[in-house]
């Protein structure tokens, strides 16, 4: 399909490839905006996780204390 896609840019002129440009240009910009999504979902967890890694259970936290 890339192929078919790229094909058509090189061979289209004028107002046709103008508006083939700017549907494709559409189609990167929501593609980059869910990528950055997802790496930020991504590192919110990975922030989570490291938390409760360091976390202590409260019958450690009692002992601690006196």
């Amino acid at each position: 399909m890339a192929h078919k896609i790229s094909k058509f840019a090189k061979k289209a002129h004028g107002i046709r490839a103008k508006l083939f440009q700017q549907k494709r240009y559409k189609e990167k910009a929501t593609l980059k905006k869910t990528i950055s999504m997802n790496s930020e979902k991504a590192s919110q967890r990975a922030v989570k996780e490291d938390d409760s890694a360091l976390a202590l259970p409260t019958y450690l936290l009692g002992l601690f204390i006196m």
